[in-house]
């Protein structure tokens, strides 16, 4: 029998909470209907024997693969590989899945055939929750890819995507291995074949944010602007400098978010300025795609446009008012999360 969905959990050195993740997929209603892949990648601690362990519990359900380590896209490349569902997820280790809610959203899976199905997830940080609600599309509607606009749309992220398994494998869709922040390339090139799209107003996933170590902390984020590089880099090589069509802004839209979070990092908090070479290379390819530098310009305060500034003021690294200006966005934004 054929699933309906496939769920690749890309596992490095998370022994201490893969349990949480995987207790929160297993069900007994859905054996016939799930497959989730453990992807392994070099763990050094336990983290493949409590793979191999609930695999020999829940056999119809999860698989434990093994891998050597080449970090966050190679583990997802490989769980495109095999998965045989229809349709395709992630979830990552340190995070997990309402087992209700994803066991609502199979159902509705397996009556689906768009390329996207949306759906709201959970953000929980030391204490309080928010509940990232997808806005921009009507539930239940299926739309065409050509008729949205996805910068339109909140909280469009990894999280909340669910992809046809066959349009990732037909289109030979591969992140880049040995880097991090790929789950971004994740939501960037399937919507080059992608055709329509459906939003089901349910929380699946449970994203935890706080935990020390996380790729979207500041230390992180410090260490890896190489990785935001190549990942931008290759999103430009990739994107035609004459955008023409609603697919081709919506993807630029995607790029527009990497690249604000690498100039966020880099002016604001890297005390060395040796990115500015790469900022600058990286201005000089941007104002070469029109419609991309345009939308890099609009004024939108809680997207935090620090290529506008830059590309105004000029300033140099950790400048004193980016920093303030990214604090000051970010107090905002928290204001605005509980007020809206």
């Amino acid at each position: 029998m054929i699933k309906i969905l496939s769920i690749v959990i890309p596992t490095y050195n998370m022994a201490e909470l893969l349990p949480r993740c995987l207790d929160s997929l297993v069900n007994s209603n859905l054996e016939d209907s799930l497959e989730v892949l453990v992807v392994n990648d070099g763990s050094k601690d336990n983290s493949l024997e409590i793979a191999k362990e609930y695999e020999s519990r829940y056999p119809n359900i999860i698989h434990a693969i093994d891998k050597p380590n080449g970090n966050y896209g190679s583990a997802i490349n490989k769980g495109i590989e095999l998965a045989t569902g229809k349709y395709f997820r992630i979830c990552d280790s340190d995070d997990f899945y309402n087992n209700k809610e994803l066991c609502f959203l199979i159902r509705k899976l397996n009556d689906c055939n768009e390329d996207l199905v949306l759906t709201d997830y959970v953000v929980d940080r030391k204490g309080y929750s928010i509940h990232m609600e997808i806005k921009g599309i009507t539930p239940e509607n299926k739309m065409s890819l050509r008729d949205l606009d996805i910068s339109k749309i909140k909280n469009y992220a990894m999280h909340s995507l669910t992809i046809k398994t066959s349009l990732l494998k037909d289109n030979k869709i591969e992140l880049q291995a040995g880097i991090s922040y790929t789950d971004i390339e994740y939501c960037y090139y399937p919507l080059k074949y992608a055709k329509d799209i459906l939003y089901i107003d349910k929380s699946v996933y449970r994203y935890q944010v706080g935990r020390e170590g996380q790729t979207v902390s500041l230390e992180s984020q410090l260490r890896c602007m190489s990785h935001m590089v190549k990942i931008i880099n290759r999103m430009l090589s990739d994107l035609s400098i004459h955008i023409s069509d609603s697919i081709d802004k919506n993807r630029s839209f995607i790029v527009s978010r990497i690249i604000n979070l690498y100039l966020s990092t880099a002016l604001c908090y890297d005390r060395s300025n040796k990115e500015l070479p790469n900022i600058n290379s990286l201005v000089d390819r941007i104002k070469g795609n029109h419609y991309l530098h345009s939308l890099m310009m609009q004024s939108n305060m809680f997207g935090i446009p620090f290529y506008k500034r830059y590309y105004n003021l000029k300033k140099t690294s950790n400048g004193f008012l980016f920093t303030l200006y990214y604090k000051l966005v970010k107090c905002l934004g928290r204001i605005y999360i509980y007020i809206r």
